[in-house]
């Protein structure tokens, strides 16, 4: 199965650890580079970063427009 993750904390840390040991695919979505270096270095998945930066920088701006 297909799995993404939004978050590496500890408990999207531990639900891809043993999704990864039931062999699930894990897409794992984080802001954190650090965080996804960690993981990714135990747990067999692709990160999701610099994705997360664009749609933060867009939706602020689109924020400041409204205000």
């Amino acid at each position: 199965m297909k799995i993404i993750i939004v978050g590496c904390g500890k408990v999207g840390t531990t639900l891809a650890e043993q999704l990864n040991r039931e062999n699930h695919d894990i897409t794992l979505i984080d802001t954190d580079d650090e965080a996804l270096k960690n993981i990714s270095d135990n747990v067999d998945l692709m990160s999701v970063q610099e994705m997360v930066r664009f749609i933060r920088y867009r939706w602020r701006q689109a924020s400041r427009r409204q205000i």
